[in-house]
């Protein structure tokens, strides 16, 4: 319990670095290379986070899946997640698709939500926000992906604060 406490001052630590040192990223060309701000190295130990993290067979919200186009027509839509809160209460949630039909990277922000929809080569296919209650809205392309590639680099941080992943 010690070593949870300590992962998660340095979690905290990192989100709160991210948080004072946030400046505005420029939108990234369509033609960008894919990976962005997150290396491969990172990615990897963020997904073995995940398996380790116990979040399995998981549905999305129906309103989400819909506007997503991932309709999960009664099955789990997720099979494993990785959720952080910083110290300001900003939640951070990557998902990982069941089917090999990508990632989910999920910021909640008060009663704001943004997700974005994340190819296995971590590009990005589509984002959406929306208020607690209300009907998700797709985040015009050029403002997604300045958007997207601020969370890809807020788990690129994440990543290089935790302890080396365990082999699951």
């Amino acid at each position: 319990m010690h070593s949870r406490r300590a992962l998660s001052a340095l979690i905290v630590f990192a989100l709160s670095s991210l948080a004072a040192s946030a400046a505005p990223v420029a939108a990234q060309p369509a033609t960008a290379a894919p990976a962005g701000p997150i290396s491969d190295a990172q990615f990897q130990k963020i997904v073995k986070m995940i398996h380790g993290a116990r979040g399995k067979g998981e549905n999305l919200l129906p309103k989400v899946a819909a506007a997503l186009g991932l309709a999960n027509d009664g099955k789990a839509a997720v099979s494993g997640r990785l959720v952080i809160t910083d110290k300001e209460g900003l939640r951070f949630q990557i998902s990982v698709l069941n089917e090999g039909k990508g990632y989910l990277l999920t910021r909640h922000s008060g009663s704001t939500t943004r997700v974005f929809l994340m190819d296995a080569n971590r590009s990005l296919v589509s984002g959406l926000t929306f208020e607690s209650g209300q009907s998700p809205s797709t985040i015009p392309a050029e403002d997604a992906q300045k958007l997207f590639t601020q969370d890809l680099a807020a788990w690129a941080r994440i990543s290089d604060v935790y302890p080396p992943a365990k082999n699951p």
